[in-house]
């Protein structure tokens, strides 16, 4: 039944269309065939002139463009038709019968035509337009993409221009737009572009230097105009700096900076391969993974500057040296190294290591040995009888680390390990996993001071109207993450688990429209007891009702009375900072001053013999404070132009590991040739935190 339906409806289009009735789809092709002003009949032309039919609109539209100066008010029309018909012209609404090629009419305005063909029930009506050809031939614009440059600005009325292409160009794209949307053609470096907007290539492989002759002409096919652009060479591209560098599953210390060429990268026990991917500044500059160490070799496979990077293989080794090498298009290099290291394995891996032990302490001379639990060695080092018990959080205040430990461990060795051990004191040696922490003895110095004389400390914490970051304040107010009224404020031993104190401290929170909220507190501890010259973590975190905190921590010297001024606070879903792992490469820096005349003999300074011309600088000499060898001794400060006691600090990378015991030399000379020497011993610690989640370089020396 559908099909018949189908049939019928198609039947009667055909009928209606050979009848010449509108259908749905309008009424098709007329019966004129062409319609055009002929020289012969028209005087004021010099070739014939014929009209573009458009058959798709009712009535169907002819438009004529006739050459400039012609007089449209006297033209007469020559109509081929398709079919026998009566032609007529009926715009003054009384029909005028047309005789072709004589009948003449006036164009000024459209003319509409009326065409009768014998059997049909409607005529088929034609509107003619008759338009004088555009004479604008100029262009609105005129680019080359991917130029370094194009000068001067573009404007129609200027025809001379040089655009320099880059470096590494074979073609130069040179595209064009005309003012008029009737332009003929333009012509760029002889290729032709039809109407009034497009693009060409234009070769350029082999020469640094190229006229580009642009050639656009008007509607009337008479007027152009020619522009010139002057194509030159750029030089290469001479930036070699890196925008970013990452690690697959690893992670990256410190926080990555274009002007830091040393990073350390720790990735999980179990990985055999290192995903690593880096993203130059520049386009043009390429990227090489290469072996940080001399004579050692590594197998790369892929492009570190893809979007998948390269892969490093890391099978028979804890630790690898990579060096990225990055090659700017001019042949500068820039060296960029990852100190990639194997992360300890989980605590689950080590649980059946560490019950294996036990028995065999059971000697009280071998307390050394205990520390081999590696999960947490910062507390190990410390007091000596207090690594047994290590895992548990009771040694690491020294305040009762002694008694708490003993009770301890004597009932567990007691029972188990006396009746085999004691037979065999022989297999007490047996303990030859000695030589494990053997390798991390000074590397790895305790943050905290030996069990010794302690100090009672009075700390301050103070947050007066801190403005939260933009996007920890956006993430709040979208999730409607209420900030708590209270902070926890927490000091626990740096980098160990035990605390001296938690305590809460009421928290302002001013809201200033769709401003940053402001947030304040202040909070004083009594008298702590904490071991003297050691560093203590002052934690500041603040909940939200959603379960996030905002949080801020800076590990600070044990003293009398110490203040810590919070200057941020960070939106994260923990508190508590993960230090660089002891044996990191961090960066460090010192602060001082250019000493006046005559106060260069101060404390702990030495004055230095004048040097006449000696230029002016800072020189950083540090050695490792077992050993003796040198680890660094280069210039750290040559900023010229400083006042005497303005606070600065090095202003080239210095980079040491976490946790080595170093002795410095630090030697200052000034414009006029003085000079002044400070020595000193210290431990590289990292201790506070940057507002991007990084960490602020380790501090040296501070000299007021």
């Amino acid at each position: 039944m559908k099909r018949m339906l189908l049939w019928l409806l198609i039947v009667v289009l055909v009928l209606t269309a050979a009848t010449g009735c509108r259908t749905l789809f309008g009424r098709g092709r007329g019966p004129i065939e062409s319609f055009s002003f002929l020289p012969q009949h028209n005087p004021g032309l010099s070739a014939v002139v014929t009209g573009a039919i458009n058959e798709r609109r009712e009535p169907k539209e002819i438009m004529v463009v006739v050459p400039p100066g012609t007089d449209p008010s006297r033209l007469v029309a020559t109509i081929s038709l398709n079919t026998e018909a009566t032609v007529r012209v009926v715009t003054s609404g009384q029909p005028v019968v047309q005789q072709n090629s004589v009948t003449s009419n006036d164009f000024t305005l459209p003319v509409l035509y009326s065409v009768l063909v014998p059997g049909d029930n409607e005529p088929w009506l034609y509107r003619v337009t008759v338009r004088e050809a555009d004479t604008n031939a100029r262009l609105a614009a005129v680019q080359v993409a991917d130029a370094v440059s194009f000068a001067p600005s573009f404007q129609p009325g200027i025809y001379d221009y040089t655009a320099e292409v880059l470096y590494g160009s074979r073609s130069a794209r040179i595209e064009v737009r005309a003012e008029s949307r009737f332009l003929q053609r333009v012509v760029v470096d002889g290729s032709v572009i039809r109407g009034g907007s497009g693009g060409v290539n234009v070769p350029f492989d082999g020469i640094d230097v190229k006229e580009v002759f642009i050639e656009s002409f008007a509607e009337d096919g008479v007027t152009q105009e020619v522009y010139r652009v002057t194509l030159f060479r750029a030089p290469p591209d001479d930036n070699p700096a890196l925008e970013a560098i990452s690690v697959g599953g690893g992670t990256l210390s410190p926080t990555f900076d274009p002007n830091r060429l040393h990073y350390v990268s720790e990735v999980p026990h179990e990985t055999t391969d290192i995903q690593l991917a880096v993203r130059p500044q520049s386009r043009f500059a390429t990227a090489a993974i290469e072996s940080g160490t001399q004579g050692v070799a590594i197998a790369v496979s892929g492009d570190p500057a893809s979007a998948r990077g390269a892969s490093v293989a890391f099978r028979d080794t804890d630790r690898l040296i990579l060096a990225i090498a990055v090659r700017a298009e001019d042949g500068t290099q820039l060296r960029y190294t990852v100190d990639v290291r194997r992360a300890a394995p989980t605590v689950s891996a080590l649980a059946p290591a560490a019950v294996a032990p036990q028995p065999a302490p059971a000697p009280t001379p071998q307390p050394a040995p205990t520390p081999a639990p590696q999960p947490t060695p910062a507390p190990a080092p410390q007091p000596e009888p207090t690594p047994q018990p290590a895992p548990t959080p009771a040694p690491q205040p020294a305040p009762t680390p002694a008694p708490a430990p003993q009770p301890t461990p004597a009932p567990t060795p007691a029972p188990t390990p006396q009746p085999t051990p004691a037979p065999t004191p022989a297999p007490t040696p047996q303990p030859t996993p000695a030589p494990t922490p053997a390798p991390t003895p000074q590397p790895t110095p305790a943050p905290a001071p030996p069990a010794g004389r302690a100090v009672a400390m009075q700390l301050t914490v103070a947050a007066r109207s801190v403005a939260l970051e933009r996007r920890d304040w956006a993430a709040l107010s979208s999730a409607r993450d209420e900030i708590g009224s209270e902070a926890i404020v927490t000091v626990r031993q740096y980098r160990g688990d035990g605390v001296y104190v938690t305590q809460r401290a009421p928290v302002t929170v001013q809201r200033r429209g769709n401003n940053p909220a402001v947030v304040s507190l202040d909070w004083r501890s009594a008298r702590l007891s904490v071991p003297e010259g050691g560093l203590v973590e002052v934690e500041v975190a603040i909940p939200t009702t959603a379960g996030r905190v905002l949080s801020y921590t800076e590990a600070v010297s044990a003293a009398g009375t110490v203040t810590v001024s919070v200057p941020f606070l960070r939106l994260g879903d923990s508190s508590r900072v993960m230090w660089p792992a002891v044996g990191t490469l961090v960066p460090v820096t010192g602060f001082f001053s250019m000493i006046p005349p005559g106060q260069i003999s101060r404390a702990g300074v030495e004055e230095l013999p004048r040097q006449a011309g000696a230029p002016q600088g800072a020189v950083l000499t540090v050695r490792d404070a077992n050993s003796g060898a040198q680890i660094v001794r280069e210039t750290v400060w040559s900023t010229p132009g400083i006042r005497a006691g303005q606070q600065l600090s090095f202003d080239r990378e210095v980079v040491l590991d976490e946790g080595r015991a170093v002795t410095y030399t630090f030697e200052v000379r000034t414009a006029d040739g003085r000079g002044w020497r400070r020595s000193g011993e210290t431990t590289v610690w990292t201790t506070q935190l940057t507002p991007d989640g990084g960490f602020a370089p380790a501090v040296l020396f501070v000299m007021e």
